[in-house]
């Protein structure tokens, strides 16, 4: 339990390509390279907006 609460965190990773093909490869890349102390996983939409929200509206408790 006490595990749960001290290692509970999230962390985001925003990836940029100038292409389609080139943000396919680095998505690619991320996913692959990850061991088993980064465990990468697509997020929802909802997730993906939750997230901008709070981002631009940093004194907003979410």
């Amino acid at each position: 339990m006490i595990q749960k609460q001290i290692y509970n965190s999230e962390f985001i990773l925003f990836l940029y390509g100038k292409t389609v093909k080139e943000l396919d490869d680095l998505v690619s890349k991320v996913m692959s390279y990850g061991n088993q102390d980064f465990v990468p996983k697509v997020i929802s939409r909802s997730k993906k907006e939750q997230i901008l929200e709070q981002i631009n509206n940093m004194n907003e408790k979410i």
